[in-house]
């Protein structure tokens, strides 16, 4: 269906840029999918307050930018560029991402704020810390997220955006928002042995899951997730 989805890809250098890693392999399995998307390059945004990308203020300016500029569509992704890779279809995406609330990458580490940790609500897996690369859902939801943020009382603009959702996941409401299941992403932080591919499509064996994002976290090493993957393919042509 028209305006039910799309995935807005946040980069600091353009697709055709040499350090846009998978980009263009990323957009590519996008399209493939019939998904839509959107390339914001980040330089393009005024950084006012002293916001920079990563931080806390500039994601919420990002975020309410998108919410009304695609106030559209029924579904929004906002995603990191360069070291994410999509597997699934359209309607797997669709289907996993929730009408009532955001659905927010998790990870295995908690980042920046170390000593906040303890705080976490527990969810019985291993992703129980929010991961800044991964933000799903309405513009609605989108919104109400971005006004928590900016409201609670232990907001600061300069904050890692990453560290301000984790301090967000302290509270039992918001701790619905974390993707603990890895049901739409996963996360390649501090290994991925739970990780493998049936049929060319990523399964997290210990959730019984199938993630349909991969996230590498920066430069987290994909030569195992890669052959994983060429290992499952084979399988099927034998």
């Amino acid at each position: 269906m028209a305006n039910d989805l799309l995935v807005i890809l946040c980069s600091t250098v353009p697709r055709t840029d040499p350090r846009s890693g998978t980009m263009g392999l990323y957009l590519d399995q996008l399209t493939t999918a019939g998904i839509e998307t959107h390339v914001e390059t980040l330089d393009h945004v005024p950084a006012a307050d002293g916001g920079s990308p990563g931080n806390t203020a500039f994601s919420i300016r990002l975020h309410r930018k998108f919410c009304n500029q695609f106030a559209h569509y029924e579904r929004l992704i906002l995603s990191d560029a360069w070291d994410v890779t999509f597997y699934g279809s359209h309607e797997d995406v669709i289907r996993k991402i929730p009408m009532d609330h955001c659905l927010l990458g998790a990870a295995k580490e908690y980042y920046p704020e170390q000593g906040r940790r303890h705080l976490i609500v527990q969810g019985g897996t291993l992703w129980n810390h929010a991961n800044g690369g991964l933000l799903s859902g309405t513009p609605e939801n989108i919104l109400k997220l971005a006004d928590t943020m900016e409201r609670h009382p232990l907001y600061s603009p300069t904050m890692a955006n990453q560290g301000m959702h984790n301090i967000l996941l302290e509270d039992e409401v918001y701790a619905r928002d974390l993707d603990r299941t890895t049901t739409l992403f996963f996360c390649l932080f501090d290994g991925y042995p739970e990780l493998d591919f049936e049929n060319g499509l990523p399964v997290n064996t210990l959730c019984k899951t199938a993630p349909s994002f991969i996230h590498a976290n920066g430069h987290w090493p994909t030569d195992e997730m890669y052959a994983k993957r060429e290992r499952s393919l084979a399988k099927e042509t034998t």
